[in-house]
């Protein structure tokens, strides 16, 4: 066995014995002990101790109420300043620091500060009994299924038939499902070294996964497209990343079909119906590119190709040819168009009726009102003018074509000026003025700022005061 004495450090981190004979790169250090080299290897992860400091660094941290909170920014995703909301369960503020877990190649992370105040944007939290914590935000199975938010529709559980091993569970998460949130909102795709590093090492083709980039956020019928948010209005964009891969994929196949002999431009022309269906199959990755000479060959029953039962590929192949006799029943999608729609319909529905009314309203009265925005912009921003124009609250104003936007504007300047803060729009003091005249309103204000000793209007008084006696009184 020879001199077991000696130990070094291989390339990957792992302890191995020296041998008299083995050959060694130039500079490897050499240890007496199995414990002296295992005490060498540098920590791949460093521990700061704190619950969820391993989870995706967030972009905010805020508390309230003994509880923290952490934000992560969507507002590429929305087109307006934006964040997703969720509770950090069991972790105090005060258990809560900047120093997170290192990753996984043992690089330090680092957020923000915790805060007592919100960002000021649009913020996605828990609506009714449906509470975002981060035990959900790093996706666990429920009766309801796979959701990374509220208004985030249902196309996560779509993903798993086409794309299984994003749903790998490494240590009880989801990474996979995470780095999907991350690319959302980066704009950055996902790389094969993630998926590895996230322990995701298997069940993904590079092409399945250049499918998967190239069609985050595109419309669900039709991959060649998505939307964006511009200006506060969706528009629709055709999705180059697609449009490349789709050539990518059409290249290969017709290298394939001149490789088994046959004349690409030729068989597209008299198989057009199958032309288009293994365009549609093939793109999605179930096999690499590498493949499709083998895989037409044994489509299109040439001799040579035949896949016995007991090959690694039949079962494969066969995936292949259920998706090929199936065009278009697998289209899964990550499509975020319906959550881009849907706080749109939150953001118009706020500004058309105003902050206070939509508070008032259930949930099930919003996601109603959602719900119709989404499917037809026209009808939903008819049926919020309808609820501005019937609320007594807003009388003055009703059948005038205006909406809580368009009058607030005065009401926010006279009450900032005269108080100081910004309005609390929920609060009655405020929403009472809105349906009452500007001087009215002025008047509403300096009451209040009397009757509650308000900071600004009492400085404000005693200025006035001095001004009007001539000065500063010395008794």
């Amino acid at each position: 066995m020879g001199d077991q004495s000696r130990f070094y450090i291989d390339p990957d981190g792992l302890v191995q014995p020296a041998y008299p004979n083995t050959v060694l790169p130039p500079g490897t250090k050499v240890y007496s002990s199995r414990e002296a080299a295992k005490s060498a290897i540098p920590p791949k992860t460093r521990n700061v101790g704190w619950m969820y400091s391993d989870r995706m660094v967030a972009d905010y941290v805020y508390s309230e109420n003994g509880k923290t909170f952490f934000l992560y920014d969507v507002s590429s995703v929305t087109g307006g300043s934006t964040y997703i909301m969720y509770e950090a369960v069991g972790l105090a503020p005060g258990d809560y620091a900047s120093t997170w877990d290192a990753d996984s190649l043992g690089n330090e992370r680092n957020g923000p500060s915790l805060s007592t105040v919100l960002p000021d944007a649009d913020i996605i939290r828990s609506t009714g009994e449906t509470r975002l914590t981060m035990q959900n935000f790093t996706v666990a199975r429920t009766p309801e299924g796979l959701k990374l938010g509220d208004w985030i529709g249902q196309t996560m559980e779509g993903l798993e038939q086409l794309y299984p091993f994003l749903y790998e569970e490494v240590e009880g998460r989801m990474p996979a499902i995470g780095l999907i949130f991350n690319s959302l909102t980066s704009g950055n795709p996902i790389t094969n070294e993630q998926l590895t590093l996230a322990g995701v090492g298997k069940g993904f083709t590079t092409l399945k996964l250049d499918h998967l980039n190239a069609t985050i956020a595109s419309l669900d019928d039709n991959p060649g497209k998505y939307n964006v948010v511009v200006d506060g209005k969706l528009v629709t964009r055709t999705n180059q990343d697609y449009i490349a891969l789709e050539k990518k994929v059409t290249t290969g196949i017709d290298t394939a079909l001149g490789a088994l002999g046959l004349n690409a431009d030729v068989f597209k022309q008299d198989n057009v119906e199958l032309y288009k269906a293994l365009e549609t199959s093939l793109v999605m990755g179930e096999i690499e590119i590498e493949q499709f000479e083998n895989y037409l060959g044994h489509r299109l029953g040439i001799d040579g190709y035949k896949i016995a039962k007991d090959s690694n590929l039949y079962d494969v192949f066969k995936t292949v040819d259920t998706m090929v006799d199936n065009p278009g029943q697998f289209n899964a999608f990550v499509d975020f168009d319906t959550f881009k729609q849907s706080n749109l319909a939150l953001s118009e529905l706020k500004r058309v009726i105003g902050v206070g009314k939509f508070n008032t309203l259930d949930e099930t009265e919003k996601n109603r009102l959602v719900g119709l925005y989404s499917r037809d912009t026209n009808a939903g921003m008819q049926e919020f003018q309808n609820i501005f124009d019937s609320d007594p609250m807003y009388e003055r104003y009703a059948d005038k074509g205006l909406n809580y936007g368009l009058v607030v504007g005065n009401y926010r300047d006279q009450y900032s000026s005269i108080l100081g803060d910004k309005p609390d729009e929920t609060s009655s003091i405020f929403m009472d003025s809105i349906n009452m005249s500007y001087e009215d309103a002025k008047k509403s204000f300096l009451d209040y700022g009397y009757k509650t000793g308000n900071k600004k209007y009492m400085a404000d008084l005693a200025s006035s005061l001095s001004q009007s006696m001539g000065g500063v009184v010395i008794r």
